[in-house]
């Protein structure tokens, strides 16, 4: 995803989070989103929606990193 935020700029429009399953310090964290990239060398923004899924671990501290993320998009913008 690094690629991705070296190229454009990103818009977050909606952000949903759908379904959150904890089990012992793993969790599951589905969620959809609605994002315009918007390139940084110039030309049209794009608009696109997805969805995706955190996979979590808690931390000795109680608190919870994101140790997986896998997402995708509807569709694919063109020349990205």
């Amino acid at each position: 995803m690094n690629g991705l935020f070296e190229q454009v700029d990103i818009t977050i429009e909606d952000y949903t989070n759908e379904t959150i399953i904890v089990s012992g310090d793993l969790a599951v964290h589905q969620y959809s989103f609605h994002w315009t990239l918007t390139p940084k060398a110039g030309g049209d923004a794009v608009t696109e929606q997805g969805k995706g899924l955190h996979v979590l671990r808690r931390q000795p501290d109680g608190s919870w990193k994101i140790s997986h993320d896998i997402w995708s998009t509807d569709t694919m913008a063109e020349g990205m």
